[in-house]
């Protein structure tokens, strides 16, 4: 500003012009570099807390005493917890990322129905019915008695996979 009236040349009117557009892009690219920070920030808290939840979620599938065999939707074996590896008496580290097709033979005939039911959900997921509920007994090679519950695992219309309980009743 200037006392004058038409003191400044237009030479001096448009050099500050531009640099009042620049500080202008200056303060929008700072309101811009917060606003990304603080959306880096909260997505990162985001994430902190899923895998928290997720870590959480798999210590209590750890420590439940029931074994718990989930496959994925082409029936390959995603979680497999301690308790299941001494009730069915097989080493986590075969069996997981593996097809349940691989184990067959290891759970014998007893076992042939649970299967071909994962398998019947697994290429075909609209065959389970709401409220189907798929309970039975497997007496094991080994003589062990496991009951079985078995569940699909689905998210909308999107079949994700199966989850097996396992517990021992032999006594």
């Amino acid at each position: 500003t200037h006392r004058q009236p038409n003191h400044f040349t237009t030479a001096q009117i448009d050099l500050i012009q531009a640099a009042a557009n620049q500080v202008a892009v200056a303060v929008n690219n700072a309101e811009l570099y917060r606003l990304i920070r603080d959306q880096a920030e909260d997505l990162g808290q985001m994430v902190r807390n899923q895998q928290i939840e997720t870590q959480r979620t798999k210590e209590i599938l750890e420590d439940v005493a029931d074994g718990v065999l989930v496959t994925d939707d082409a029936m390959r074996v995603t979680l497999f917890n301690d308790s299941a590896e001494k009730i069915l008496d097989l080493p986590r580290n075969r069996v997981l990322g593996k097809s349940l097709e691989h184990f067959t033979g290891l759970f014998g005939r007893a076992a042939q129905h649970w299967m071909e039911t994962i398998r019947t959900w697994s290429n075909n997921p609209q065959a389970y019915r709401s409220g189907d509920i798929y309970s039975e007994q497997i007496t094991l090679e080994t003589g062990s008695v496991v009951s079985v519950h078995l569940a699909p695992v689905s998210l909308g219309d999107t079949f994700l996979g199966t989850v097996s309980i396992f517990r021992d009743i032999t006594h």
